[in-house]
C-alpha cells in the first residue's frame, strides 16, 4: 500500500462519491477509481459499494477507514510540526560559559527577558558541535590549541573536529577584554600598589577550585617566581573567596574586571608589580548561518555587558 492510495481511498470515504473526491483531491475522476481499485486488489477485498451515483463503504473498507483515519491525520500535521521544530530549533541558542560566567548570565537574562521566545542551553565543554557561542580565557585552557589567531585579533577562526564527523566547526572571534590579575585583601591590610609577586610567598591564600583555568594560570606565574601558594582554602565560587578575603581569613588573586568589585568596607583591590600578569578573554561565535540573525543580536547584547563591566 502507498501512501496516495490511502489518502486517495479516506477521501472518497469520507464523500461518498468518486467524483466530489476527486475535486477535493484536485485529481482526474478515473486517476481516483484507478487507485482504489489498486488498492482493492492488492488486499483482495472489496472497499466501496455502488448505490446509485453515490459509493459507500462496504464493512471491510469501515474497518479500514477506522484504522487510517488517525495515521493520516498524524501524517498531515507532520510537515507543520517539523517546520515548528525548526523554529524553535532555531530559538535555542547554546554557549560554552568557561570564564566571567557572571557577565554572560547578565546577558542572558537581559536577552531573554527582550527575547522571550529565544532561550538557552549552557555547558562548559567547548568540544560540543552544538555551541554557538564560546566564552574562553586564552592561554591557560586545552582551548588554546584550538584557536589560531590571525594578524588580527578581532578576526580569530578556529577550526574545530568534531568527534562524531568529519566537518570542522569554525568559530570567529567577536571581542576580546583583557584584564589584570591583581590581588584582593582584607581592608585592613596596609599593603599599597605594586606589589612584588614573591612577597606573597609567605600569605594565606583563598583561592578558585583546580580545575578553574584561572587557578591555573595564577599558579603557574607564582611558580615562575619561585613559591607555590599556601592555599588554606578553596572554593568554586568567587564570592565565597570575596567573603571569607573580607573576613581577614587570607587573601587571593582577583581579575581587574570579569568578577566584579569588591565592597570597600571589607577588602579592596591592590594591583600587583607584574604588568604582564594579565588574562584574555575571547567572545567567539559559530560560522553557522542557520540562525545567524539571532546570534548577531545576542552578540550585540554580550559585548555590550562586557564592555560595560570593563568600564570602557
Amino acid at each position: 500500500m502507498e501512501f496516495n492510495q490511502l489518502k486517495y481511498f479516506l477521501a472518497a470515504a469520507e464523500e461518498e462519491h468518486i467524483t466530489n473526491a476527486a475535486k477535493r483531491l484536485n485529481i482526474a475522476q478515473p486517476a481516483l477509481t484507478r487507485a482504489i481499485h489498486k488498492l482493492e486488489e492488492e488486499l483482495g477485498i472489496k472497499l466501496f459499494e455502488r448505490t446509485g451515483r453515490n459509493i459507500r463503504l462496504t464493512p471491510e473498507g469501515i474497518f479500514l477507514k477506522q484504522r487510517i483515519s488517525p495515521a493520516l491525520a498524524d501524517l498531515s500535521d507532520l510537515a507543520a510540526d517539523v517546520q515548528s521544530f525548526a523554529t524553535n530549533q532555531q530559538n535555542v541558542l547554546h554557549l560554552c560559559i568557561r570564564s566571567a560566567s557572571n557577565i554572560v548570565i547578565d546577558a542572558v537574562a537581559e536577552f531573554t527577558e527582550q527575547h522571550p521566545k529565544v532561550s538557552f542551553r549552557v555547558s562548559q565543554d567547548d568540544r560540543l558541535p552544538t555551541n554557538d557561542f564560546v566564552i574562553e580565557t586564552i592561554g591557560a585552557s586545552p582551548i588554546t590549541s584550538s584557536f589560531v589567531t590571525s594578524s588580527s585579533s578581532l578576526t580569530l577562526a578556529t577550526p574545530r573536529k568534531n568527534p562524531s564527523s568529519t566537518k570542522e566547526e569554525h568559530f570567529i572571534e567577536v571581542a576580546r577584554f583583557t584584564e589584570r590579575i591583581c590581588l584582593a585583601l582584607p581592608v585592613q591590610d596596609n599593603r599599597t600598589s605594586p606589589l612584588p609577586l614573591e612577597t606573597l610567598k609567605n600569605d594565606r591564600f583563598i583561592c578558585l577550585a583546580n580545575t578553574s583555568s584561572f587557578r591555573t594560570l595564577c599558579d603557574e606565574r607564582c611558580q615562575e617566581h619561585g613559591f607555590k601558594p599556601h592555599v588554606i582554602f578553596e572554593s568554586d565560587n568567587p564570592s565565597v573567596v570575596r567573603k571569607m578575603i573580607g573576613l581577614g581569613l587570607g587573601v587571593g588573586f582577583w581579575p581587574e574586571h570579569s568578577w566584579g568589585t569588591l565592597n570597600k568596607k571589607d577588602a579592596k583591590l591592590v594591583a600587583v608589580d607584574e604588568p604582564t600578569f594579565t588574562r584574555e578573554i575571547v567572545l567567539a561565535k559559530t560560522s553557522r548561518t542557520s540562525n545567524k540573525a539571532i546570534l548577531d543580536e545576542f552578540e550585540a547584547c554580550l559585548v555590550k555587558k562586557f564592555t560595560r563591566a570593563w568600564g570602557d
